[in-house]
């Protein structure tokens, strides 16, 4: 099922799905929840109330709220993954151009890329970094695929690790 709900949310991402889709996702994972829910309510059949005989009480109304709330929450959050390089002036042109077609072509090797972008700093203020790479993901499995893929760390080892004099990274939920 996780492989299914990954590539229905990647189709969704791209355009291809549609809100039907997103319906049907939904009510999937409420499904897989509905045994918990059914057990909550024929054990407190005669409250509203949930946790009672542990000392806590939670609407049942509420709570299969939260449950819903949450699994709408899981399925529209994204990954974005933020890289900022600052270079070693030995990094020409040419070298500048191997890392932006090296990461450019990851796009085709490794599916779990939503989007990505690989730009150059356009120089106009003084100490900024010289590339940045943004990577959109379905989830965390999904940007550790990209993160730990061969092809991907080949990248970084061969055509850009030799030149980085500086490295900041930052993964951000995004909608």
């Amino acid at each position: 099922a996780p492989k299914r709900r990954n590539s229905e949310q990647a189709s969704l991402r791209r355009g291809g799905g549609t809100p039907q889709g997103l319906n049907e996702l939904v009510a999937h994972h409420l499904e897989c929840h509905s045994n918990v829910l059914k057990r909550i309510r024929r054990t407190h059949k005669s409250t509203s109330a949930i946790g009672t005989n542990h000392g806590f009480s939670i609407d049942r109304d509420v709570f299969s709220a939260t449950i819903a709330i949450s699994i709408v929450t899981r399925v529209i959050h994204m990954l974005r993954h933020i890289v900022l390089l600052g270079l070693s002036e030995d990094a020409g042109v040419e070298q500048i151009e191997a890392m932006e077609t090296g990461l450019g072509e990851l796009t085709s090797v490794i599916p779990e890329i939503e989007a990505y972008s690989v730009s150059k700093d356009l120089g106009i203020s003084e100490g900024n970094a010289t590339l940045a790479i943004v990577g959109d993901f379905a989830d965390e499995q999904a940007y550790r695929v990209y993160a730990e893929h061969p092809v991907h760390l080949a990248v970084i080892a061969d055509k850009i690790k030799p030149y980085v004099t500086s490295r900041s990274a930052v993964q951000v939920h995004i909608d």
